[in-house]
């Protein structure tokens, strides 16, 4: 409980399982919130990637008091302690205060910001173009993410610029400002030389999401959601070592060959005696 008595709580969960997805996953992470799966309110931060099947996996989840700097910062030194190495790719969306310790604690991290999150925040900000016969630059402006090359992107950055400088539309151009200065982690066009898996959204992460909330509510204690985090574990190992089952030669799944030798570990020696011994 903190001064004011309220519940207060940083709590950070790795499983061996999300050690070795990330062993060999790792490369690529995706980080994005879900809300409302707990009866204190609190935040769940997941890191999330994809395995050689193409199916999502769990890196690290966090349940937080708050999305502050310092939060995210505490959760991101103890992710990378664990696992003792970084990522080259991080999405996310636009959270000021991921992005900036991101940009001061991890500057060799390729942070890109989710492509959906920015087009959303485009057709927010740049709707009433279109009411005020504008609208091939609005759509100009929403090809922005998508562009192929820069010179592209700096013409029409420079076309959206001195419309709205001189139709003093400040709002519009306060924002176009914001957005250019961070134009190297949404545009792809700034980040074409380097390999991203096709992944430049969460979108893809939001099957973790909705699973947690088909089974997790925000009358469930932190208990209830180790237990299913147990449970969904247990479920995506036995998937793996079926899909992995060659027709031919039936093979040991890799996965299940780490367990083995991680075995005095009682969680894993528990686990693994009862669905593979």
């Amino acid at each position: 409980m903190d001064e004011n008595n309220q519940f207060y709580t940083d709590l950070f969960i790795c499983s061996g399982l999300m050690k070795t997805h990330y062993k060999y996953y790792g490369d690529i992470i995706i980080m994005d919130s879900t809300y409302r799966v707990n009866k204190y309110k609190l935040p769940l931060s997941i890191l999330s990637g994809f395995t050689h099947t193409g199916r999502i996996c769990i890196f690290r989840i966090g349940i937080l008091n708050n999305e502050t700097k310092e939060t995210f910062d505490w959760l991101l030194k103890e992710f990378f302690k664990i696992h003792a190495k970084l990522p080259v790719i991080l999405v996310s969306d636009h959270d000021l205060a991921l992005e900036s310790v991101l940009d001061n604690n991890y500057p060799m991290i390729k942070h890109i910001i989710c492509s959906w999150h920015v087009d959303q925040s485009f057709n927010k900000n740049f709707a009433y173009l279109s009411a005020m016969n504008l609208l091939s630059l609005k759509q100009n402006l929403n090809k922005l993410c998508t562009c192929e090359s820069k010179s592209e992107f700096e013409r029409i950055y420079e076309e959206a610029k001195a419309l709205f400088l001189s139709r003093k539309l400040n709002k519009s151009y306060n924002y176009l400002e914001k957005m250019y200065n961070c134009k190297d982690k949404w545009s792809r066009c700034y980040f074409s030389n380097i390999f991203t898996g096709g992944i430049h959204t969460t979108s893809r992460a939001e099957s973790v999401n909705s699973l947690i909330k088909r089974y997790v509510g925000s009358n469930c204690e932190i208990s209830d959601f180790i237990r299913f985090l147990k449970h969904i574990e247990k479920k995506f190992v036995d998937q793996e070592y079926k899909d992995s089952d060659d027709s031919e030669q039936k093979q040991i799944h890799p996965l299940i060959l780490l367990f083995r030798k991680q075995l005095s570990e009682v969680i894993f020696r528990k686990h693994y005696e009862q669905y593979y011994l």
